[in-house]
């Protein structure tokens, strides 16, 4: 089905392209009210600058993401 069909979300929410198992993440870069997406910045959640990108973006870091964590109890 993933070859017939595709679906491109923005979103602030790591649910969705982390826990959807998404192919392709996209980081939006913007800077005085223009917006571009680097090559280097396309890629699968595998990929580290991604998966940096992603933890940075969507979690708020990864002391961010630890503390949640932590007060989960997990």
């Amino acid at each position: 089905a993933k070859t017939a069909r595709q679906f491109i979300f923005s979103t602030h929410n790591a649910n969705i392209p982390v826990f959807g198992d998404a192919e392709w993440i996209g980081v939006l870069e913007a800077s005085e009210g223009q917006g571009w997406m680097p090559t280097s910045a396309q890629g699968a959640i595998d990929m580290e600058y991604i998966r940096d990108r992603a933890a940075e973006i969507l979690e708020g870091g990864k002391a961010a993401f630890n503390q949640r964590r932590a007060k989960y109890g997990y």
